[in-house]
């Protein structure tokens, strides 16, 4: 839930997660957001059941992934495995 707390500016937890967002991207370990993550997140974010103000797009969820991992082609994964992963 720590990619939707980071997403949603509305949450309590939102500061927190932005934080521990900020410091896995701009740090210099390789660091990675699994796969079940990330369809979790795009599933919680962009279903109108949930925010009953207004949902995630599903263009803007995608958009949302990509800027965290720094990736234009959608590969959620930072570093290479010639990195040493």
């Amino acid at each position: 839930m720590w990619l939707v707390y980071a997403h949603r500016r509305e949450l309590p937890e939102h500061d927190s997660a932005v934080q521990i967002m900020r410091g896995l991207a701009e740090g210099s370990e390789v660091w990675a957001i699994p796969w079940p993550c990330c369809y979790e997140f795009f599933g919680v974010a962009t279903n109108p059941r949930i925010w009953s103000d207004e949902a995630t797009s599903s263009e803007r969820a995608l958009q949302q992934l990509q800027a965290w991992t720094g990736s234009d082609i959608g590969c959620f994964f930072k570093g290479s495995f010639r990195d040493g992963v």
